[in-house]
């Protein structure tokens, strides 16, 4: 590969501002690399990956351009086939690091890792960026950053270092270059059960007292609760939970703040709500379980017999124990 056309190989630009997609960067290495030759850059985006040269013109999708360009530089360079059209076989095809983030590489493979050290990101940008370039001029579009055995604090790179991540792969974007990381398969039980256990709690401590208020107030028929309670009951007790999380928690929000804007209300309608992930889960269940309670509830005071009812009151017992204790 040295021989072949990395022995003339330039400098990347130390302001990285103006090449932000792989596009760009194509035209770049190719003013870098052919100063005094003139060739056109077309894009098409249908090609993705894949890429067409003829005579002066390279056509190509967002990624397809760079590849195009590194394939005709390998030709210019170093005497290497140039293929009149190229669309890869495989849309991914990566390299997989097995770095651990205290800084070592799963069973020595190769010195110390690229990314991390001592439990944090520790990498040089412009070492990355080298790191991508090579890449992306072998058509290499992905990396998994982390090793397959995750080990801690690696899962917190989807969590709490997701931000970090993402840093690291803005150095990768230009160069058509996706981060793929390692998960621990333990994670949805260790992270979510507790989340799960915390609506679950809070969703039955709103739920049952308020379920057995509306299902009260529908046994009882009063008056002016009593065709509200029922609207309410109808809707959400027959709408199922999925389609009621997305209009909460999607629908709600959106014509809410909507409304804000065009009434100048100066609210953050989605701080106000889903500024609490949790606290707005436990609001959408409770929505569906009161509902479901308050029927319930009501079936089980209609079950009581009239006759149970006299009974119990000829025994000194309040309409209250009555039903308590039936």
């Amino acid at each position: 590969m040295y021989r072949n056309w990395l022995r003339k190989f330039p400098d990347l630009p130390a302001d990285f501002s103006a090449l932000e997609k792989p596009s760009d960067l194509a035209a770049w290495e190719l003013s870098q690399w052919l100063p005094a030759h003139s060739f056109t850059l077309m894009k098409e985006p249908a090609l993705g990956d894949g890429f067409r040269i003829s005579g002066s013109t390279v056509t190509g999708g967002e990624t397809g351009l760079l590849y195009g360009v590194w394939a005709l530089l390998r030709h210019m360079q170093g005497g290497a086939p140039l293929p009149a059209e190229s669309s890869p076989r495989y849309p991914l095809r990566m390299i997989n690091c097995w770095d651990n983030m205290d800084g070592s590489v799963e069973r020595g493979y190769a010195g110390r890792s690229l990314f991390f050290e001592g439990g944090e990101f520790a990498y040089d940008p412009a070492r990355i960026r080298h790191l991508a370039r090579m890449m992306a001029s072998v058509g290499l579009n992905v990396i998994c950053v982390n090793n397959v055995n995750v080990h801690e604090p690696a899962q917190g790179l989807i969590a709490e270092r997701l931000p970090e991540l993402s840093a690291l792969a803005d150095l990768f974007r230009p160069f058509g270059v996706r981060l793929m990381v390692s998960v621990d398969f333990s994670m949805p039980l260790r992270e979510g059960l507790p989340t799960t256990l915390t609506v679950v709690f809070w969703t039955l401590v709103i739920s049952l007292p308020l379920g057995f208020l509306l299902g009260l107030i529908r046994f009882r028929r009063v008056p002016v609760q009593m065709p509200l309670s029922t609207v309410v009951i109808s809707f959400f007790r027959g709408t199922p939970l999925v389609i009621l999380i997305f209009l909460l928690y999607s629908a709600l929000p959106d014509a809410l703040a909507r409304l804000a804007q065009i009434h100048g209300w100066g609210i953050d309608v989605y701080g106000l709500l889903l500024g609490s992930t949790k606290g707005y889960a436990v609001f959408i269940c409770s929505t569906f379980t009161i509902s479901t309670m308050a029927e319930i509830f009501r079936s089980a005071l209609g079950a009581v017999e009239a006759g149970q009812l006299e009974a119990a009151h000829c025994v000194g017992l309040s309409t209250a124990q009555a039903y308590w204790h039936i």
